[in-house]
């Protein structure tokens, strides 16, 4: 296996146009041409192949680069350069998916995860390097196909967002680590590449006042204890339409947080929580909270009456009238709608055209309200990050309200009101 060194050159003879090769005149000045090496390896069914490297600029470059490979083959850790980038990520996405959940590049996804990663792979990353070697992959390859797709959008008029390009990179960043595993790679090239800054403008969850207003105005809507939980305990949207009465302990007043609900195109499906912090944490309840509990069962187990055995009990806590799960896309339609049509009692006199309307936020943000209700009652940080399933206090931080009134609200009952409602939080009203 010692293999062989040789110098090329890409010369041709004029008149037939077939390369000179070994006859080129100037195959012996320094600097003309390049160097290659070739040695042999074993192939499937004991067969062999011949591998070709070229492109070294000197003689000892070509022969350390043809040691290393011939060490490589000896410790079984040569990377097969027949592979592309295109079908190692259409491989790793396959084994990323496999539903039995067995895999041999690391933990499944999840269905939101792996929906994401295909969009991906399909959309950016095969278009754009999918045709490389993938032990020929650099750096440099990276970098111009972000380049291409943040100048050349797949839509015109929606041009990729510096956010959305960074979820590109770590779905790039993941295949090529796996590949890195799996001895393709020596190396992820993946990690050399800088990525444009990404400016998140700051998020303010409601006050005190604005949950108020927004909880009173909407109590008697069949959703209203829904968006009071989100609110009141930091759940995710998934995670409050994935809870079961199986997982709330009204008796106690807690509730675990065991599986969240996802949507899939028009498919829903439960699954596992967001993070591995959100698996299986406890989260307290309220005086008023569970109260809002309490009605809310009643209130379901009329719908079953009503339904004459047609309701599909699966034991969830928030679901259609027949008892099928909910739909989180219209979970937070309705969450827009009706925060368009929340106004403040303070200002009932004025015209409407002239009355302060509900300041609106995401569905999403509504759960780091109840991170910054914590904060004005004094709850340490890592309370706080607990109560929401959070691993990290980094950029969380950024959702939080300042501490004002902290003093007041340390003296206040948890079932005292925030705002004109009894949401039963710790919170001190404007």
């Amino acid at each position: 296996m010692r293999g062989s060194v040789r110098k090329i050159c890409s010369c041709r003879d004029p008149n037939s146009g077939q390369r000179l090769g070994q006859a080129c005149p100037n195959r012996s000045r320094s600097g003309h041409g390049s160097w290659e090496f070739s040695i042999d390896v074993p192939g499937p069914g004991g067969t062999r192949r011949q591998l070709r490297r070229a492109g070294f600029d000197t003689r000892r470059e070509a022969e350390a680069a043809r040691d290393k490979a011939r060490s490589q083959v000896l410790r079984g850790s040569l990377p097969d350069d027949r592979v592309s980038v295109g079908s190692w990520l259409l491989t790793w996405l396959a084994e990323k998916t496999r539903p039995s959940g067995v895999s041999s590049v690391g933990r499944t996804l999840r269905p939101s995860t792996a929906r994401m990663y295909h969009q991906h792979v399909h959309a950016y990353l095969i278009p754009q390097i999918g045709g490389i070697r993938l032990n020929s992959l650099r750096p440099e390859h990276i970098s111009a196909a972000y380049e291409h797709v943040l100048t050349h959008p797949l839509r015109p008029q929606t041009p990729m967002r510096p956010a959305t390009l960074r979820r590109v990179h770590a779905t790039l960043r993941a295949a090529l680590n796996d590949a890195v595993k799996a001895r393709l790679l020596e190396r992820n090239p993946a990690v050399f590449v800088t990525l444009p800054d990404v400016h998140r403008p700051p998020v303010t969850p409601w006050s005190a006042q604005e949950l108020g207003a927004f909880l009173d105005q909407t109590a008697t809507h069949r959703l209203a204890v829904l968006y009071e939980i989100i609110a009141l305990t930091g759940l995710r949207r998934g995670e409050a339409l994935g809870l079961r009465w199986s997982d709330v302990d009204l008796a106690q007043q807690i509730l675990t947080v065991r599986q969240q609900l996802i949507q899939i195109g028009s498919t829903m499906q439960f699954g596992r929580p967001k993070t591995a912090s959100g698996e299986d944490r406890v989260v307290d309840l309220d005086d008023i909270t569970t109260a809002a509990l309490h009605a809310h069962l009643r209130t379901q187990g009329r719908e079953k009456a009503e339904a004459f055995g047609a309701y599909q009990d699966q034991d969830p806590v928030f679901a259609r009238e027949d008892g099928t799960p909910l739909s989180p896309e219209i979970v937070t339609k309705t969450f827009t709608r009706l925060t368009n049509t929340i106004r403040f009692p303070d200002d009932a006199h004025l015209p409407e055209a002239q009355r302060r309307r509900l300041r609106h936020i995401r569905l999403h943000d509504l759960r780091h309200g109840q991170a910054s209700l914590m904060l004005a009652a004094g709850v340490p940080m890592a309370g706080r990050f607990q109560a929401v399933g959070s691993l990290h206090d980094g950029p969380d931080r950024r959702h939080l309200q300042p501490p004002a009134g902290r003093r007041r609200a340390r003296r206040r009952h948890p079932s005292d009101r925030i705002g004109t409602a009894q949401c039963g939080c710790v919170a001190v009203a404007p």
